[in-house]
């Protein structure tokens, strides 16, 4: 996650606001490359792999709309790290549970957490301005 929010973060605010080609399909198309190459190598490190990079990607993007990105990295690892910790539950009789917010820690072929993480990344990409913050650099209110 923190060499795609490297890589978005370093642009040229004034050449791609005065640009042709819109850079932020750009940027969108390489966060989509990032995913598609994460799902490619998913049958040989699991399939739960891609999810996260998914999830965690979503949860990155949007973080870096309204902070900057050294807060956007430090989110996307303190959002993981609070699934890990508190996503497990214990059921009645013993049995390890999953709660329904922490996609992380769901098995591999949870078709369900598949389809949420993917719904948090087409979000996260329409909130996304490539600006990375709030207000765009440059601009006021009002």
């Amino acid at each position: 996650m923190t060499a795609v929010l490297y890589c978005l973060d370093r642009r040229l605010g004034d050449v791609e606001n005065t640009a042709v080609a819109p850079v932020i399909l750009r940027d969108h198309a390489t966060v989509t490359a990032v995913v598609v190459l994460a799902h490619a190598v998913g049958p040989w490190v699991g399939m739960d792999v891609p999810r996260n990079v998914m999830l965690l990607l979503a949860v990155a993007l949007a973080a870096r709309r309204f902070t900057n990105t050294a807060a956007a990295g430090s989110v996307c690892l303190g959002a993981l790290a609070v699934t890990l910790t508190m996503g497990r539950a214990q059921g009645p009789s013993g049995q390890v549970m999953f709660r329904e917010w922490a996609l992380v820690i769901h098995p591999a072929d949870s078709m369900l957490a598949w389809m949420a993480a993917a719904v948090f990344l087409v979000l996260a990409l329409a909130v996304s301005s490539g600006a990375g913050r709030f207000p765009p650099r440059g601009r006021a209110y009002g």
